[in-house]
């Protein structure tokens, strides 16, 4: 890898304010300030900053290196190479403590990138100029993520600490503030080479590390009595929504005004206050893939007759359940009352640019519209508590996410507490996004022991305390124990299972080998002594290309794993892996840059909610005069009404000189059965391959009602 460079001048993005779930300030300069761009900073190999008091204003090392904040020291973002990145560059050699011997990935899995010995230590430093407006209101200075642990010092005065790679925080800085001088801050983090204890995620051992300030930075006034917290819980059958507001130091003079959609109220204010919003039914609009409604929230907190605080905040009316298809016999997770197939991928949320830090606002957004794009309405975010817009991009454009929390790799008392806590304050965060319908706590049992895990009875207790400690904070979302590759669920609502085949015959054995054994009782899929009750089941990995395949078409296996898949009806759902690829892993709908790739087929009818699967090999041979004959299955998830459906089908060959004839066999069109929130065979399709010269034939199945609809 080339020698460290850094330029003298970057540019600063991520302007937007990071919390549009709970946003306080609406101009920025005036009453918040964005301190993303550039940083002074320094890396500290031998740990001597603190002993050398590099905190104090005159005693930060006289460097000309600067940062851009909010990315990771290893991103090339950090230090305005962004421009340089791609599909086989995606890391800055800055971030290693000898970046001549570090060897990138690239296309291959063989580079020592991920433990190649790194800076652990790096310093920031930026200078800014507090409003004197602000004053006499405290001023909060808050960090969205910074991995792991950080220490901060404002003008030299020591403020505190935080240890988590993931969760926001904040300090009052205003003890340490003089009146019409600077603020002077500096920020120690520190993310050690070992990490067995951290809940980390993906980023450690798999992908490039993430270190340093990861997510917005910004100072804001705040009035000692203000919002902390509101939590709103929809409940779309009584058509309310409860408000559980927490609010700081108020007493007898305060009270809470609230208004939304055209209604507003104001009750009495105290440190958790509860109220319910009344939705007439004709304002009763739901949340849902398609029409994600969102109900504007604004909070406002009084002191006698002044308001002292205003938050924005927002919420969605939806409901996750669970429930039997109507007619059927097999659970399916139900939104709005409604059986919704989830057409699935999952997202690892990672950036050439940026590596967890998306470089822009707009490269957040686009990420959940491609993903519609390609017919997706669920997104598993894999093991990343992410920056809070992306969530807020999923509930305003409609996308559902299962969030997945960060594992650890080594089971010590440590590491569980650091779990739990990563839970709790990302339920609490995280609470109010409609688009989020599940938690999933562990994966493929990493850090727990991995085959060991079925073995190990106390530590499938304290898994199952963790998924009880998940519904006990959010009763109104669905919670996955621990999403297995090795069979070994403990208590879950989601009974989800992975498989990585690129083998028609081996992969249609095992997924029907897992369905015949799904059933409640069946000792199937878990560990010990557990055993299934009634959860719903669905796929939530899947693929054929494994990650450390190489540089491989995707399109071919999608497209036959994911019909095999939804010829069952016992499965309700599926996650493909991947949504895009990842530095040295190529299973990606898009490339690692975010363009596209060519599948010769619309993705769209696959991740369809009405489906034609066809039970056959995705290739067969055969002379003239032979016989094929397939069974043909529909699927009815689209909430459409249809009525008089046909089965269409043709058979369209292409020669060895790459002529096209349409039609060389074509079938009378069949009346077939479409009921609906169901999985069943509706047709055999018998056909003659015929007397041609070689060919490659493509068979056409499609459905049409009265309308031409399906």
């Amino acid at each position: 890898m080339n020698q460290p460079t850094y330029p003298n001048a970057l540019r600063t993005t991520k302007t937007e304010y990071p919390r549009p779930d709970f946003q306080r300030g609406t101009s920025e300069g005036i009453d918040w300030i964005n301190l993303n761009g550039p940083w002074h900073f320094a890396f500290d190999p031998g740990d001597t900053g603190e002993q050398a008091h590099w905190f104090a204003p005159d005693k930060f090392p006289d460097t000309p290196l600067q940062i851009q904040v909010p990315y990771p020291w290893e991103s090339l973002a950090a230090w305005g190479q962004e421009e340089t990145a791609d599909n086989a560059t995606y890391l800055s050699p800055n971030a290693y403590l000898h970046p001549e011997h570090v060897t990138c990935g690239g296309l291959e899995r063989e580079g020592n990138y991920r433990d190649a010995p790194r800076h652990t230590i790096g310093w920031y430093r930026k200078i800014v100029s507090v409003p004197e407006t602000w004053h006499p209101q405290p001023v909060i200075l808050h960090f969205g993520a910074v991995d792991w642990h950080t220490k901060v010092w404002v003008n030299g005065h020591y403020l505190g600490e935080h240890q988590n790679g993931y969760l926001p925080f904040e300090f009052d800085i205003t003890h340490a503030l003089t009146p019409g001088q600077p603020a002077d801050i500096v920020v120690r983090a520190y993310d050690a080479q070992e990490h067995g204890e951290q809940t980390v995620g993906k980023q450690a051992n798999w992908y490039t590390r993430t270190s340093g300030i990861w997510q917005t930075v910004y100072l804001e006034p705040r009035n000692p009595t203000h919002l902390q917290q509101c939590h709103i819980t929809p409940d779309i059958d009584a058509s309310t929504a409860t408000f559980a507001v927490s609010i700081a130091r108020a007493d007898e003079h305060h009270k809470l005004r609230w208004h939304c959609d055209g209604m507003q109220g104001e009750i009495p204010a105290a440190e958790t206050t509860h109220f319910t919003l009344h939705i007439p039914p004709e304002r009763l609009r739901l949340w849902d893939v398609d029409t994600p409604n969102l109900y504007p929230v604004t909070l406002e907190l009084l002191r006698d007759d002044t308001v002292v605080d205003t938050v924005y905040t927002y919420f969605g009316m939806r409901k996750v359940s669970i429930e039997k298809a109507p007619g059927g016999e097999y659970q399916y997770i139900y939104l709005n009352n409604r059986p919704v197939y989830l057409l699935g991928a999952l997202n690892q949320s990672f950036t050439p640019e940026g590596v967890y830090t998306y470089l822009t606002d707009e490269d957040l957004r686009t990420d959940i519209a491609r993903a519609k794009d390609f017919g997706f309405n669920f997104l598993r975010l894999h093991i990343k508590v992410d920056e809070p817009r992306l969530y807020y991009w999923a509930d305003k454009l409609g996308i559902l996410f299962m969030c997945d929390i960060p594992n650890f790799s080594t089971y010590t008392e440590t590491a569980q507490a650091n779990l739990e806590e990563t839970l709790r304050r990302t339920i609490a965060r995280d609470y109010n996004h409609p688009s989020i319908i599940s938690w999933c706590v562990f994966n493929e049992t990493w850090g727990l022991g991995g085959r060991e895990f079925k073995n190990l009875p106390e530590r499938q207790e304290w898994v199952r305390d963790m998924y009880q400690l998940a519904k006990s904070l959010d009763t109104t979302r669905l919670v996955e124990d621990n999403s297995p590759c090795l069979f070994d669920h403990v208590e879950t609502d989601i009974n989800s299972w992975h498989f990585y085949i690129n083998d028609y015959a081996r992969a249609k054995e095992h997924i029907a080998n897992v369905v015949q054994q799904t059933y409640p009782g069946s000792p199937f899929n878990y560990a010990g002594e557990h055993v299934q009750a009634h959860a719903p089941l669905i796929n939530s990995e899947y693929g054929g290309i494994s990650a450390g395949a190489g540089d491989k078409d995707i399109s071919w296996c999608f497209k036959y794993l994911t019909n095999e898949l939804r010829l069952h009806p016992k499965i309700g759902g599926y996650v493909y892996t991947e949504l895009q690829d990842i530095e040295w892993e190529h299973n990606g709908f898009m490339n690692y840059d975010r363009t596209l790739k060519d599948f010769g087929y619309d993705v769209r009818h696959i991740n369809a909610l009405d489906f034609i699967g066809i039970d056959s090999p995705p290739g067969t041979t055969g002379a003239p005069g032979d016989k094929i004959a397939m069974d043909i299955y529909a699927s009815h998830f689209s909430h459409k009404t249809v009525a008089e459906t046909q089965l269409h089908w043709r058979l369209d060959a292409l020669d060895a000189l790459g002529r096209l004839t349409r039609a060389v066999v074509s079938g009378t069109p069949v009346p077939i059965p479409f009921p609906p929130y169901q999985v069943e065979k509706v047709h055999r399709l018998k056909l003659d391959i015929p007397d041609i010269d070689t060919a490659v034939g493509t068979l056409h199945v499609w459905v049409e009602d009265r309308n031409r609809a399906v």
